[in-house]
């Protein structure tokens, strides 16, 4: 596993697919800055389990257009030191 990530991003890199959810073995991520890239899916629950995490950007960023559905997990706000949540031009729904 990437234990050690703090940060990661990953802007414009065509970058396709589904936020995993083992994303949870990235035990000290901070910052997630995943725009212009084509990921689709919804955010995984297991995003909860990052008790480092602090920021997240998602959404279009050039000519890609993301198409991240579904809700926001509530387990996101496990998160406690979360301060941005960034998303832009997706399909979220929910209140």
């Amino acid at each position: 596993y990437l234990t050690k990530v703090i940060h990661l991003y990953l802007y414009k890199n065509n970058i396709g697919g589904i936020l995993p959810s083992e994303i949870d073995n990235l035990l000290l991520l901070q910052d997630l800055q995943i725009q212009g890239n084509p990921i689709s899916g919804t955010i995984p629950s297991e995003i909860g389990k990052l008790k480092s995490f602090e920021r997240i950007l998602a959404g279009p960023g050039g000519h890609f257009d993301g198409v991240i559905n579904g809700t926001i997990p509530s387990e996101i706000g496990l998160c406690i030191n979360l301060e941005s949540i960034q998303i832009k031009q997706t399909l979220i729904t929910g209140s």
